[in-house]
């Protein structure tokens, strides 16, 4: 698939970035170079695309990279741009049907749950998820073939993430990479389906009332011991809201709790999902709370949501 033409526009060499998933594209970056490193998400209407670098920290709007363009766009202009950002679209969805019907029809997950051990068990369970819950929920273990952001093909263990929506409705998996050198490389979701909000209960619909936490283990930890009956969901990551906004606009309540570091895209999200939202903050990352005393969960929960 074409990189969009918009990036030509803000001087980099569209020939040299990849799909990283359904919000982002990665190539190098203008300030550091590197093959990978920089990723311009494309979900907002061009030219407001956030740029970052996984290396340098370079983090600007497209119009910072290139201040011509807060100039007046002609209609005919952000016509074109429009139709062709609608056609990639339109190939992109396809493209991903296609890929998930093949993976319901092989089942990875299975396999790779079925692979695991004491010792893979035993490093789900330091993250504070118990046998039964990783039987519940189909998690794995593989070795996992990757690009890492520097265009260097490796291989790490990877602990596997099956992701199901209402119903187990497979929408894609996510790796947990496990040897890293670069941190910001270590989760990784199935190559060509994008990314998406996790389920903590898949089996359920969503409920009235929902959590969102920022990471998955955050979340299945919180619906583990955390004493609250509602539906937790997780967002990959604080940037990416992946779909969780249209996920619970039918709730009544929504809290959203992501790290202590996220504030301004909490508000973010807060924002998109409108009246029905609450941010809660917490001086800890979720988990890491939780986890330090797991008989205290359910009250430090429910007095961060306002005594639910």
């Amino acid at each position: 698939m074409d990189a969009p033409a918009e990036l030509s526009l803000l001087g980099l060499d569209r020939e040299r970035f990849k799909r990283s998933d359904s919000k982002a594209w990665r190539g190098p970056c203008p300030q550091c170079g590197g093959k990978r490193r920089f990723a311009v998400f494309t979900y907002k209407p061009f030219p407001k695309w956030i740029c970052v670098c996984d290396h340098c920290h370079l983090k600007v709007w497209a119009d910072q990279l290139v201040p011509s363009l807060k100039s007046e766009i002609s209609p005919a202009e952000r016509e074109k741009w429009t139709r062709e950002r609608e056609e990639r679209t339109a190939k992109e969805l396809d493209a991903q049907r296609i890929k998930r019907e093949r993976l319901v029809n092989e089942r990875p997950w299975i396999k790779y749950h079925s692979k695991l051990n004491k010792e893979h068990r035993s490093q789900w369970l330091s993250w504070g998820i118990s046998d039964e819950w990783q039987d519940k929920l189909l998690l794995g273990y593989c070795i996992k073939q990757y690009i890492d952001s520097t265009g260097a093909r490796r291989s790490s263990p990877a602990y596997v993430i099956p992701y199901f929506h209402t119903e187990m409705e497979f929408i894609t998996l996510q790796y947990r990479l496990f040897n890293c050198p670069n941190p910001n490389d270590r989760y990784r979701f199935e190559y060509g389906l994008g990314t998406s909000y996790y389920q903590t209960a898949p089996d359920k619909p969503i409920g009235k009332v929902a959590l969102i936490t920022e990471g998955v283990k955050k979340g299945i930890v919180t619906k583990i011991y955390g004493g609250l009956d509602l539906s937790v969901l997780s967002i990959p990551s604080k940037s990416d809201f992946a779909g969780v906004v249209n996920a619970v606009k039918h709730c009544k309540k929504v809290y959203v709790l992501l790290d202590p570091d996220a504030e301004l895209w909490a508000i973010e999200l807060c924002t998109r999902i409108g009246t029905t939202s609450k941010m809660v903050i917490l001086p800890e990352k979720i988990d890491d709370l939780i986890l330090k005393d797991v008989s205290a969960a359910p009250a430090i929960l429910s007095t961060a949501l306002g005594g639910i």
